[in-house]
């Protein structure tokens, strides 16, 4: 069974996708939030996450903690990241070359 992990601080945004993967019956998929992310990654190992960046929308105050989650991936887990996010512009991919 391929697992899937979705990072994401508003579920309701990925369950649909959660959902028709899951039917297929290849697929086992978690969606946890930025805080867990780190257990889920220990305690499952992922083939895939699907990475938000953002906490909270686009708000005024907006927060990043994906880019932190990121950082946790790179040092646990080799897997492919899928972003999933409203502004994936905020990603700093040049660190990574």
């Amino acid at each position: 069974m391929f697992k899937i992990l979705f990072v994401e601080d508003d579920k309701t945004a990925v369950v649909e996708a959660k959902d028709l993967l899951e039917s297929s019956g290849k697929h086992s998929c978690e969606i946890c939030g930025f805080k867990e992310a780190e257990d889920y990654i220990r305690n499952i190992s992922p083939d895939v996450i699907v990475l938000d960046l953002l906490e909270g929308g686009t708000t005024s105050e907006l927060k990043q903690p994906g880019r932190e989650t990121l950082d946790q991936i790179w040092q646990m887990r080799f897997c492919p990241i899928v972003f999933y996010s409203a502004a994936p512009e905020y990603l700093d991919d040049d660190k990574r070359v």
